[in-house]
């Protein structure tokens, strides 16, 4: 996943949850192993955490991702939160082609939410996503809805875009619960 040294941190089978604290500057995080719950609490900076080998429940972000970060998930059949704030330069990818993503929306302790913004990059394959919070910026995201597929956004501002596909020719049309879009911000379902 990048140009730093690999610190490899592998999880024991028995963990109920893991809670990986924040990851700044040029840290090149690979989890490994199984755990039930993982939480991140923030990844910024040049900082990279690939946790795409790892078998996991269910992912919470805390307070997202800044700068020119770079987060890898894998959830095949589970759920990830967005609580935080994805912006910068930031880079994710999110694969849980049988689960639910949901960027949450605003609370007092997180004003910010789940928001999508700056110059952001996300490609998320799932059954199910839902964008309570703003997506805005210069966003790009491309959405992969697998069989049965739902997605649900907010509002969608400034020069953000997001693409939808199904992931396979042959699946349902997906559901598709269109918000605000405003500004430049555009909507492509392909």
């Amino acid at each position: 996943m990048g140009e730093f040294p690999v610190q490899v941190i592998r999880l024991d089978e028995g963990e109920e949850e893991f809670v990986l604290t924040k990851v700044d500057g040029h840290e090149n995080l690979v989890l490994t192993g199984k755990v039930k719950l993982l939480i991140i609490e923030e990844v910024n900076g040049d900082a990279q955490v690939d946790a795409g080998k790892l078998q996991v429940e269910r992912i919470v972000m805390q307070r997202g991702t800044n700068g020119r970060a770079k987060v890898k998930l894998a959830v095949p059949g589970g759920d990830v939160e967005i609580q935080g704030m994805i912006n910068g330069e930031s880079r994710v990818e999110i694969d849980a082609p049988g689960g639910i993503i949901r960027f949450a929306k605003s609370r007092q302790d997180r004003p910010e939410g789940g928001q999508i913004n700056g110059v952001t990059q996300l490609r998320i394959t799932a059954r199910e996503i839902v964008f309570e919070s703003d997506i805005g910026g210069a966003s790009r995201i491309e959405v992969n809805l697998t069989k049965h597929g739902k997605l649900r956004f907010a509002k969608l501002d400034g020069g953000a875009t997001l693409t939808i596909r199904k992931a396979a020719a042959a699946d349902p049309n997906p559901v598709i619960e269109q918000g605000t879009v405003l500004g430049g911000a555009k909507v492509k379902i392909e």
